[in-house]
Parts: C-alpha cells; structure tokens; sequence
C-alpha cells in the first residue's frame, strides 16, 4: 500500500470500530473456500490502483458491500503515487512502457491517453475513473474523506 491508504486505514481504524484485512495476494472465486473467507467480512474497502479491476466484480458479484473513494481522491492518490522502486510516478495500467498505438491529437484532448501518469496524471485518472465499474455500479457506496 501506499502511505496515503496507510493513512486512510490508520485514521478510519482509529474513530471506529473496523478492522481492516488486506485482500489476499492470490484468490481464486470458482473456490468455495476463497468465497467463504471474502464472506467473513461485512464489506470490502475496495481501493483500486488502476480504473479497471476484475476483483471488485467478483466481490460485487457476491453480494459483499463496497466502498470506494470517490474519483478526485483517488484521481490526487493515483497522480501523487510513487514506484518505490524508481521513485516514478506509479503507472499501473496507465504504463508508460506498454507499447500503444498513438491516437490522433484531437482524439487525445476528448479522451486522454491512458499513458504515463508523469504528464497530467490527475486529469488522466479523472477521466478514466468515470468510466470505472466501481463508480457506476449501484449499491456502490462512494466517500469522498476518511471521516465519510
């Protein structure tokens, strides 16, 4: 984790009474003991490194209650995270290294690049973000702060 969702986990921990799990390295859903364990929990602290992920559709899709924050948080995290490796930007999906295909420049001031969080990552994130199944699935419940 990064030091900012340390952060968030600290302060959540610290005014309630939730404990928090981290979210095995390896699952596999079509295990009923993996189900079984992810069920022990009352809801799920979904916070997502890049705008796309298959495990919040396997906990939405057993019925276990999300909260997510909402896209300007995660849109500042994304752009203010750091490889600890390298000490750049952390990329995710949005890797810059990743051979693409290069869009139009008019296509690039509607949508974008999904590419290098380096060069105006928050409004990359932003954008993406929006199209997220975790901020557009119903029932999803969405913060915008640690004390939400």
């Amino acid at each position: 984790h990064s030091y900012q969702v340390w952060t968030l986990m600290r302060f959540i921990g610290k005014r309630s009474q939730l404990q928090f799990v981290d979210a095995p390295e390896l699952w596999d859903f079509g295990v009923a003991a993996d189900v079984n364990r992810a069920l022990e929990h009352r809801a799920a602290l979904f916070i997502p490194e890049t705008p796309f992920k298959n495990l919040f559709n396997d906990l939405y899709a057993i019925g276990l209650p999300a909260f997510v924050p909402s896209i300007a948080w995660l849109a500042k995290l994304w752009s203010q995270l750091k490889n600890t490796a390298d000490d750049d930007a952390y990329d995710g999906w949005f890797g810059r290294r990743l051979p693409r295909l290069r869009l139009s420049v008019a296509d690039v001031a509607v949508a974008p690049e999904p590419i290098d969080m380096e060069v105006d990552g928050e409004r990359k994130a932003r954008h993406w973000l929006r199209l997220s199944d975790y901020h557009n699935f119903p029932g999803v419940h969405v913060f915008e702060s640690g004390a939400d």
